[in-house]
């Protein structure tokens, strides 16, 4: 493949977290005073399905809405809860998903971090990760816009200087990596986790399980 800059997603593609969202969720319906209608299992399990959001909360608020939607539960107060969902969680309490370290050390082009979190939020994980410096660029959605609309792709390229055509982006959700990349011509890698799941009719142009598989497709 032989790129010229490589892009990448953060959350679910380079990090994962290592705090208990059930805890977190929990506390969060017991700060507001709402009686639970929905887990952080069922929330993870919409995220992927869930709209793009202009901050954290508001992305919150888009997965209880729609995991309470799942079971015919009404999201009671969801703003509120997503709010005190959002305020207690530790950011920096994250760790590489597996093989991610190893592809960015691999990976021997300039590389661009193209990412749907808050900078606040991101640069949290980026610093406990100590990978802050390993990118060129780095877009977030609160300074560069949300994926995937073209504008933070475009931001990454144009900072990077490279043609679109040229460059690779490596993401987890299908609707905003992958989408967003096919839009602008830049080859697009989903990183899977060995699910089988399909958005539409977005298709990737290569699909690999973990970050592990990265150094050896580019």
């Amino acid at each position: 493949m032989e790129p010229d800059a490589v892009l990448f997603d953060l959350d679910a593609t380079l990090c994962r977290r290592r705090w208990s969202p059930e805890t977190v969720l929990s506390g969060a319906f017991d700060e507001v005073g709402v009686t639970p209608y929905t887990t952080a299992s069922e929330m993870n399990a919409v995220v992927n399905d869930v709209p793009t959001a202009e901050d954290d909360v508001a992305f919150y608020t888009n997965c209880l809405e729609a995991a309470a939607e799942r079971t015919n539960a009404t999201p009671e107060r969801a703003e509120a809860v997503a709010r005190s969902y959002h305020r207690a969680i530790d950011y920096a309490d994250v760790e590489f998903v597996p093989g991610a370290k190893a592809a960015l050390r691999a990976v021997d082009t300039p590389l661009g971090l193209v990412t749907n979190g808050s900078e606040a939020t991101q640069r949290a994980k980026l610093d406990a990760l100590g990978i802050a410096d390993r990118f060129e660029v780095r877009v977030f959605a609160d300074t560069g816009g949300i994926k995937p609309d073209p504008a933070p792709f475009e931001h990454a390229l144009s900072e990077l200087d490279v043609d679109p055509r040229k460059t690779v982006h490596v993401g987890d959700s299908l609707r905003a990596d992958v989408a967003g990349a096919n839009a602008l011509g830049i080859r697009s890698v989903w990183v899977s986790h060995g699910e089988d799941q399909s958005v539409g009719d977005i298709r990737p142009d290569h699909t690999i399980d973990s970050p592990t598989g990265l150094p050896d497709l580019l």
